[in-house]
């Protein structure tokens, strides 16, 4: 869906633009250190810019900057709905219940009827979206034609390098068998230095980063920090290659190459952002780069080296839920027969004016009684080994919080008074921890519910009961 897919860029772009700005702030540090480690910093937003997903870590700098914690490894700021509902959906339907762990959110029980939907017409700014990446990507294909027909009559010289006579800057063309292209005014020794820069950039592989960057470019087209991003790596991109020269020919070659690149700097420029054709540009910022330059030591590469991994392997990775916390999906219910017995029976553990939860050996449940959806499923073998509700002497004890934000669950042998296993679940969270059984300082008495659930012969009709009213826990109410 073209608005689904929106909301997917933008909050790759929200994540970007957080990683742009602290890359802004590395690229000052790194002030002093050779132009690669800058350029290599950009590939950490052009990663954010164009992979909607990315491993956790405790190390994430976004865990630092309180962004959302990632599910399915994407971080989401806003959320869009496809019904056309203004409220996040949770919803489990009897008939589809088996999807349970794809399906959990995070919802908070402090009040139901609050929601954090991205609420806007999305449709509208969706289309609004495709046209200005179409723009953008049929202008820099009309240029990319204008200069395939200046190419015409192109002179090969060796290899890969061509001379042309009716254009006034070098550029590399090409993504799979990419080209040199000449003016043929450059003379024999301005020559040397622009293939030197140019084989580097083709070494590199900067032709096909650039398809890359402008293919980000184009569906953040309407983020102004990638704009930026752009520019600022593709400098960084100039002047790590004007090093490379500088640090491949013995002699100083930093007045002859300078006069060069300020030669060039008075034709007119390829049109930036041509995603198959990129020349030369800021030549100021780069002769002042080029006549600065000095072979870097040993220190300031393995400082520079570690900053610029740290920088990336913190910015790439998403903040996980917690050192102790896991993703309560991990041990969520598959799939669920509603057709098969309830067994033993079903327990209300809590109980409130909004959320009850109950359990047997079918598992463990969040229901939410005024949206009448199922919250959570959990399968109790997965949290701690033991199916079901007490069963002889050996069981399930569940205890929950008086506030109803913290579950109890241990494997629990009444005979013998041992706690196997014990799993706390956090409800606000929907995440879980496996840790030694401490009791809860303040525990609901089931002895005040005021409500009960009704088992039924199957799963199908298990219901609450209260003050008259019923709610059906896995069929349609």
């Amino acid at each position: 869906m073209l608005s689904a897919s929106f909301i997917a860029v933008l909050n790759m772009s929200i994540t970007a633009s957080i990683v742009i700005i602290i890359v802004l702030f590395a690229r000052l540090l790194l002030k002093g250190a050779p132009k690669i480690f800058s350029y290599a910093l950009w590939a950490v937003v052009l990663f954010r810019l164009i992979c909607p997903i990315s491993f956790t870590s405790e190390l994430s700098l976004m865990h630092v900057l309180e962004a959302p914690v990632a599910e399915n490894g994407k971080i989401e700021y806003v959320s869009f709905i496809t019904d056309g509902s203004d409220i996040p959906s949770i919803t489990i339907s009897s008939n589809d219940i088996g999807r349970v762990a794809d399906r959990i959110t995070k919802p908070s029980l402090k009040d139901f009827s609050e929601t954090e939907a991205f609420d806007f017409p999305v449709s509208g700014i969706a289309a609004l979206w495709v046209s200005g990446a179409a723009v953008m990507l049929i202008f820099n294909i009309i240029q990319l034609v204008r200069l395939s027909r200046k190419l015409i009559g192109a002179t090969p010289l060796r290899e890969n390098i061509y001379l042309a006579d009716h254009i006034s800057t070098p550029f590399v063309l090409g993504v799979i068998r990419p080209k040199i292209y000449l003016p043929s005014s450059a003379s024999a020794a301005e020559r040397t230095y622009i293939i030197l820069h140019e084989k580097h950039h083709i070494l590199r592989g900067d032709n096909i980063i650039k398809l890359f960057a402008f293919a980000a470019m184009c569906l953040h087209w309407f983020n102004p920090l990638v704009w930026i991003a752009f520019v600022l790596a593709g400098k960084d991109m100039e002047m790590s290659c004007d090093e490379a020269v500088l640090k491949q020919v013995d002699t100083d070659i930093r007045a002859d190459y300078s006069s060069t690149l300020l030669h060039f700097s008075t034709g007119k420029k390829v049109i930036i952002g041509t995603p198959l054709a990129f020349g030369e540009g800021d030549t100021k910022e780069r002769i002042k780069n080029i006549m600065k330059y000095r072979k870097p030591t040993f220190k300031i590469i393995a400082l520079a080296l570690v900053m610029c991994i740290g920088f990336t392997a913190c910015l790439s990775a998403n903040p996980q839920i917690g050192k102790d916390q896991s993703d309560l999906s991990e041990i969520a219910i598959k799939t669920i027969d509603l057709s098969a017995e309830t067994g033993v029976g079903v327990d209300l553990a809590y109980e409130s004016e909004d959320l009850i939860i109950f359990y047997g050996n079918i598992g463990l449940f969040g229901y939410d009684l005024n949206k009448k959806e199922i919250l959570f499923a959990v399968d109790l073998m997965k949290a701690v080994g033991v199916e079901g509700s007490i069963q002889g002497s050996r069981g399930t004890s569940v205890e929950v919080s008086v506030d109803g934000k913290t579950i109890v669950v241990s494997d629990y042998d009444a005979e013998d008074e041992i706690r196997r296993k014990t799993c706390y679940i956090d409800v606000s969270e929907l995440t879980y921890s496996i840790a030694e059984y401490e009791p809860l300082s303040d525990v609901f008495e089931r002895d005040t519910a005021k409500g009960y659930i009704y088992p039924g012969v199957r799963l199908e009709q298990v219901k609450y009961i209260a003050d008259g009213n019923e709610w059906v826990i896995f069929g349609n109410n």
